[in-house]
């Protein structure tokens, strides 16, 4: 008679243990082996350097031109703005409701430096006034 017990090999089992162990121990090792993920910004946050800030007003009326254009606004904007190496301002006055559909448009730019801010907001200023100008003689 043939017996289960009979058929038993103490050389399989052996083998089973040793294969059990040894995925155990390396599971074990992946598992308390993982270090923390450091990036390399973890320390401090990365400096973030501004070169330049453009500014860009589209009007479409001469009453549009009056609210939408105010100097002290320019002025608080660029006291906050220190961190900016050049400046542009454009200015882009449209007309519309020329006959046929046209539209007729005028777009000026300046540019600048943070240091020349006094003389960036008087040009500014000219522009608007260039603007009015193109407005009241928009024939």
């Amino acid at each position: 008679m043939n017996t289960i017990y009979n058929s038993y090999n103490p050389n399989k089992l052996t083998t089973l243990k040793y294969v059990c162990v040894s995925i155990l121990f390396v599971m074990s090792m992946i598992g308390f082996s993982q270090s923390q993920f450091k990036a390399k910004y973890d320390s401090s946050i990365a400096e973030i350097e501004y070169h330049t800030l453009d500014i860009v007003v589209t009007v479409d009326s001469l009453q549009e031109l009056q609210s939408e254009l105010i100097i002290t606004d320019f002025e608080v904007l660029l006291e906050e703005t220190k961190a900016y190496q050049s400046l542009s301002f454009e200015l882009v006055c449209n007309v519309k409701g020329l006959s046929k559909g046209y539209t007729k448009s005028m777009a000026l730019k300046i540019e600048s430096t943070t240091e020349n801010r006094d003389s960036f907001l008087s040009r500014i200023k000219k522009l608007k006034k260039v603007a009015m100008n193109y407005y009241t003689n928009k024939n």
